[in-house]
């Protein structure tokens, strides 16, 4: 039996408590002009008190009678068509005072050009509208009448919310980190120990399979995370994470691997392809998989997926966490299964304690112990029911709250033993708040392990009135929906994604409670359609769907049926082709969504869809609109008449150009995201009617016709980041006094910008000035950006003393400014950015700071210097600030030195980065004991390190030294050896090198780049040999001799060495670890050592050495006896044009940077 009426009931109620103060506010709100109408609703108002008193009892009822689990599910559709009706009247009410204010107004020419279109909603309602209201009152008396028939008892209807009311009120805590896992230390170590077993398979395969078996919530994917991550690193490479779930595609699930592995997208969608792929990856490695919630039974299905993991190395190894023995049958890992028990009580015990106090044990709460106990007995040695269990008495310390759960008589109600869900979920879900309970039923449409983005989930709560404002409630909904996720979160019904941070995911028993709770409210689509039990469509209001490269309308004819829909919501996956690169059939489009008013949310963002019919204006109780990613140019005027919506997204749509006048209209609107619409030039002035507001990314100032600057004080509820561009089109500074930025204090970040066509009306004109010194932003404001400024001069610094909170400030594209206000920074700003300044020839004051001054009053820790190349760097009493972690100059030809002096209060930075300074000539800095990260380029005058005599005395704890593309570079800091600390040293492009310093190189290197054409030192000089730690070894003009390298170096390149003619002999004999090496760019080379390439070799890469010739390396030619064994051949005669070797250290810096 079910047990849906325990988990739902409260819900309805919640819902019908919503409803009737709809309808109350419907009846008084003398919109309803009509008497019909209106008598036909106080119909319903009288007989809304008599359902609510039968839920309780239908509640329980249900679990044993059928017929009274029909009468709920009856009641949960009549519920949702009765606010269909409402939310329709409303709509229809603010249409009809917005056609009122048209006619009133001659201006408005676009709106009176539709009000024939909405004629019938002016005055009366149609003859449908008045049939659809009598139907319903007659449903709800024959709801009534119905219940006597089973024989429904009326009573007070009183959800008791104990626990759950109070912790909606208390601040979430941080759920259960993996960190905290109890009782499978042995499970752990069983693993491990399997993992490190090098044999194949019983079936002579490469690869082994181990299994972990288990029930549902029993901790098998924690098992497995914890393995994952503790096996030593290197032991396998690469490793790959899959969620497999019930739908076993073998093309998608290959897909999702080799994404894992190389960390990309990939397009391909041909299994031949695909797979081909995969085996270059894994070739001859080592590989670590695991395949995490896998049902398949199929052998055929398996097979398939296994055919690449052959090309592995012996010892690679795949975790599979199942709940079927069957399938780790089927999967080959019979003799290695691990079957993953329940726990004991003292650790589901202690699960307990931690979730729900915080702590490992009762010792703190001893009066609280005994009832704990009894309570994880109930558990039945499931960690997650336990979990579950911890977040609902989370912060509770009342004996009575949590005999209460103890007590509960859910735990015995008939039909739960035979259910699949543990009762303890059916438990924690009976004890949420109502509005909760309605937030997590809605998650039901999402497929099972679908990982679903915070922000987008709320918007989409949103869209369906799932958020509650209380009484005196200041916070935005969007802050209330945030307060509801993380509680959610913090009671573990949702959980942080593995395999994406910024993602969360719900276990798969959770989700099944989820899909238990919504019934066919809630559905995805593929389930649906591939369902044993037939769905009723009709009852659908909730639909999900895979998107699709080619989305044809056959797909979804489902839709005809489902006349009650509310959300539309496509679920991506990784192998989409991309922006608006997918098609969805204008049937779909333009003949049947338009069909379905009802509709609260509705997303087409990822389709190439141009253009959305005009009839979108039927969508009157639309409030979500996700076109982002689309191909969409404009928008049709008729998105005038959606009075509802009040989430509008248009990320990343490149084409579109123009906004309608009639967006004005839209007065509930309050996100309107914009970003990334390079196309869009201009905006109508109605934009400053949308009052509401809280998301507009841009703003951009019209030259007559459009938006005024002056009308950002209509947008005083903006709140995150805001950019104003074409600031050029502003005439008068009063228009930017009376633009009011100082009134809207929820803004964190402000761009400021101009256009960056510098022309001569610009010059010499002081509008520019007296606009921005008129603009005076909220002090809250932590970021500001000011770009393309085209004064001489700032009159005022939006850094001043009033921007009180900035913690960031970058100045950027400003050819024509000469100098920067008086007045010092803020004492919070922590970053500054000067860029592309040509004439500036001075920091801001209060930058740099006098020697006296110790740099205490001077808080910048990170400082950008770009593109100035008429700056007068730093004078000889000045120094850079003491707080400064990271500093980075670039292109400043009057920079001659940094001098100890400049860097005598740096003692906390961490990085510097000195690039394209063509007359620097001198560096030293000393006590830079924090300094880790040191970049130098481009800087032609400078000959020695003289300066600094002892490197490991001034920066002892140095670990990236890149040195590159320095002309005139004549030698090396002395005492290298001495820095311990050193991983990286990259020298590449400095022809004046001619020798290492004495004493070779630090020990301590794992990577090693030196490519310096007139190195003429003999390399047995270099003292590489003692280089034990060293992991990738890169050389050019000069190939090594023999005995030179360390025999542990596992990775070798060798490029540009244009006399080469053979490989040293003996050379590669000794390098017995040696796993991947790389020959390129040496024209000469004519053969490869006739002896053999290193045993473990598993990569081979040659390019550019016209004289070994291809046919050389293929099967029976000259080279084939020595590479047959290699997995991965790589040779290219001639790279394209195009193509540039990217140098050690390029890809270095990337990764630092």
């Amino acid at each position: 039996m079910e047990v849906l009426s325990i988990v739902g009931g409260a819900l309805l109620s919640a819902a019908f408590q919503l409803l009737f103060q709809k309808l109350d506010e419907s009846i008084k709100s003398h919109n309803l002009q009509q008497e019909e109408v209106l008598d036909e609703l106080k119909r319903w108002k009288l007989l809304f008190p008599q359902i609510l008193a039968l839920l309780k009892d239908a509640e329980e009822k249900q679990i044993t009678d059928s017929s009274v689990k029909i009468w709920l599910d009856d009641l949960r559709d009549l519920a949702y068509d009765m606010e269909d009706i409402l939310d329709g009247f409303q709509a229809d009410a603010q249409r009809r005072t917005l056609t009122t204010k048209s006619h009133q107004a001659s201006t408005s020419k676009v709106i009176r050009r539709f009000l024939p279109y909405f004629k019938h909603n002016e005055s009366a309602f149609d003859s449908v509208t008045i049939s659809k209201v009598k139907e319903i009152a007659q449903r709800l008396k024959s709801m009534v009448d119905r219940s006597t028939t089973l024989s429904l008892v009326s009573s007070r209807m009183q959800v008791r919310e104990g626990t759950a009311g109070a912790a909606a009120r208390r601040v979430p805590t941080t759920p259960q980190l993996e960190s905290d896992v109890y009782g499978r230390d042995n499970d752990k170590e069983a693993i491990l120990q399997k993992l490190l077993n090098d044999e194949g398979n019983s079936r002579g395969e490469v690869f082994c399979v181990l299994p972990i078996v288990g029930m549902g919530g029993v901790g098998k994917t924690t098992l497995a995370r914890l393995v994952y991550k503790e096996v030593e690193q290197g032991r396998f490479n690469p490793q790959a994470w899959v969620c497999v779930s019930d739908q076993f595609d073998v093309m998608s699930i290959t897909r999702n691997i080799l994404e894992e592995l190389t960390k990309g997208r990939c397009d391909l969608n041909n299994l031949n392809l695909l797979q081909e792929k995969l085996k270059g990856e894994l070739s001859g490695k080592k590989f670590l998989l695991v395949l995490d919630d896998v049902w398949n039974e199929e052998c055929n299905l398996w097979d398939n997926l296994k055919i690449p993991f052959k090309s592995g190395a012996p010892g690679s190894k795949i975790i599979v966490t199942t709940r079927n023995m069957r399938v780790a049958e089927i999967m080959g890992g019979k003799n290695s299964v691990h079957c993953l028990k329940v726990l004991e009580n003292d650790d589901c015990l202690s699960i307990l304690a931690q979730d729900a106090l915080g702590v490992e044990n009762f010792d703190a709460h001893p009066n609280l112990k005994n009832v704990g106990q009894e309570i994880v007995k109930k558990c039945k040695g499931l960690p997650l029911v336990a979990k579950i269990l911890g977040g609902l008495l989370r912060d509770r310390e009342d004996l009575e709250d949590w005999k209460y759960i103890l007590n509960s008589k859910i735990w015995n109600l008939q039909g739960i033993q035979s259910s699949t869900l543990p009762a303890g979920l059916m438990l924690s879900y009976h004890h949420l708040p109502s509005h909760l309970k309605q937030c997590f039923a809605y998650c039901a449409m999402f497929p099972k392990d679908h990982q679903f983005n915070k922000d987008e989930l709320i918007f989409l709560w949103m869209a369906d009135g799932l958020l509650k404002q209380q009484s005196g409630d200041k916070n935005q909904m969007e802050d209330i929906g945030h307060q509801y996720f993380s509680e959610l979160l913090s009671r573990a019904f949702f959980q942080h994604s593995s395999k994406d941070a910024s993602r969360y995911v719900m276990h798969d028993l959770i989700h099944d409670l989820a899909q238990y709770v919504a019934g066919e409210t809630c559905c995805n689509l593929e389930n649906m359609l591939e369902a044993k039990k037939e769905v009723n469509a009709e009852k659908v209001r909730h639909l999900s769907f895979y998107c699709k490269e080619l989305d044809i309308s056959k797909r979804f004819e489902v839709l005809n049926k489902m006349k009650g829909l509310r959300s539309f919501i496509p679920i991506y996956s990784s192998a989409l082709v991309g922006l608006n690169g997918n098609n969805l059939s204008n049937t779909v489009v333009h003949d049947w969504l338009v069909k379905l008013t009802c509709l609260r949310a509705l997303s087409l963002g990822s389709y190439n869809i141009r253009k959305l019919p005009d009839s979108i204006g039927d969508w009157k109780c639309l409030r979500y609109l996700n076109l982002s990613e689309t191909a969409i140019e404009t928008l049709p005027e008729s998105i005038g008449f959606l009075q509802s919506l009040h989430t509008l997204l248009l990320q990343n749509c490149e084409k579109f150009t123009k906004f309608p006048a009639t967006i004005g209209n839209l007065n509930d609107l309050q996100y309107l995201d914009i970003s990334n619409t390079p196309s869009l030039k201009d905006m109508p002035q109605e934009i400053a009617n949308l009052k509401n507001l809280l998301i507009l990314p841009k703003f951009i100032v019209g030259k007559t016709n459009g938006l005024r600057l002056s009308d950002v004080k209509n947008l005083l509820h903006l709140r995150g980041y805001l950019s104003i561009l074409d600031l050029q089109n502003v005439s008068d500074n009063l228009d930017a006094r009376q633009s009011n930025l100082h009134m809207i204090e929820a803004l964190d970040e402000l761009v400021l910008a101009w256009t960056s066509d510098f022309d001569d009306s610009r010059e010499g004109s002081d509008i520019e000035a007296k606009v921005l010194s008129s603009l005076r932003p909220h002090q809250n404001l932590k970021k500001v950006t000011i770009n393309c400024y085209g004064d001489g001069m700032m009159m005022r610094a939006d850094g001043s003393n009033n921007m009180v909170r900035l913690e960031e400030l970058r100045i950027e594209n400003c050819p024509c400014l000469k100098r920067f206000p008086r007045g010092k920074l803020s004492a919070t700003c922590r970053l500054l950015e000067i860029k592309g300044c040509a004439r500036v020839q001075s920091l801001p004051e209060g930058v740099l700071v006098q020697e006296d001054d110790g740099g205490s009053s001077n808080n910048i820790e990170n400082l950008k210097v770009i593109g100035l190349p008429n700056l007068n760097f730093i004078p000889s009493d000045d120094r850079l600030p003491a707080a400064l972690k990271k500093f980075g100059i670039r292109k400043c030809p009057r920079l001659e030195s940094i001098s100890e002096r400049m860097l005598q209060h740096c003692t906390r930075l961490e990085g510097m980065s000195i690039s394209d300074c063509v007359n620097l000539k001198s560096l030293s800095f000393g006590g830079l004991s924090n300094l880790t990260r040191l970049y130098i380029t481009g800087c032609d005058a400078l000959e020695s390190f003289q300066e600094m005599p002892e490197l490991s005395l001034s920066i002892p704890n140095i670990k990236y030294f890149i040195i590159f593309n320095c002309e005139n570079l004549k030698s090396l800091p002395n005492k290298m050896d001495n820095l311990t600390s050193l991983q990286i040293l990259c020298i590449e492009r400095c022809p004046g090198i001619k020798s290492i310093p004495e004493g070779g190189l630090p020990p301590s290197l794992t990577y090693l780049s030196i490519a310096c054409e007139n190195l003429k030192q003999p390399m047995r000089e270099w003292g590489l040999h003692t280089l034990t730690s060293l992991l990738l070894f890169s050389i050019a003009h000069i190939c090594p001799p023999k005995n030179v390298l360390p025999s542990s170096l596992p990775m070798l390149w060798i490029k540009d060495v244009q006399n080469l003619k053979s490989i040293p002999k003996g050379l590669l004999r000794n390098l017995n670890s040696l796993t991947g090496l790389w020959i390129s760019k040496c024209p000469k080379l004519r053969s490869l050592p006739r002896k053999g390439l290193p045993p473990l070799l598993g990569l081979l890469w040659i390019s550019e050495c016209p004289r070994l010739k291809r046919e050389s390396f293929q099967e029976k030619g000259e080279y084939w006896h020595l590479i047959a064994h290699i997995p991965q051949v790589s040779y290219m005669e001639d790279m394209p044009q195009f193509v540039e070797y990217p140098s050690v250290i390029e890809i270095l810096v990337s990764l630092l940077d």
